[in-house]
């Protein structure tokens, strides 16, 4: 009885067909945590937003002209939402300040001070965690555990 191919090669073709079926479904679920990570980027945003009106529209532009002057170096295009994520979100630790600090139109008091070196002292170690860790060495930093 002739099979056609032999029987190792048959199996290799329907092997292959079957990894491709199951490369896609992982390229598609990929895309969908992708875009799932950044819908929750912009709840963040918009939450930063509400907080403070001013830095919403700070981050929007620092993303803007994080973008422009990356294409104009030029960063390899995978990079570029990385950066458009990092550049909208620097100022993500906004939302540990409490209001009081944050809205004082006044010079700090010695204890607001001491509230807002607390803050940028762990996101300053956030970082150096992250970096120390090789996760700011990868192509996608921002998907790294948070600190």
């Amino acid at each position: 009885m002739d099979r056609g191919l032999p029987y190792n090669d048959a199996c290799e073709v329907h092997h292959r067909g079957r990894s491709g079926n199951k490369t896609a479904e992982l390229n598609q679920a990929l895309e969908l945590l992708v875009q799932s990570y950044d819908d929750t980027l912009q709840v963040l945003g918009s939450a930063l937003e509400l907080k403070d009106a001013e830095t919403a529209a700070h981050c929007q532009r620092v993303t803007a002209y994080t973008i422009s002057i990356a294409k104009s170096v030029p960063v390899p295009r995978p990079y570029l939402p990385v950066l458009a994520r990092a550049a909208f979100l620097h100022d993500i630790g906004k939302m540990a300040i409490p209001d009081k600090i944050l809205r004082n139109p006044a010079p700090l008091d010695d204890s607001e001070k001491q509230i807002m070196r607390l803050v940028r002292a762990i996101h300053v170690a956030c970082a150096v965690n992250r970096f120390l860790s090789g996760h700011a060495s990868s192509p996608s930093p921002m998907l790294s555990m948070p600190c």
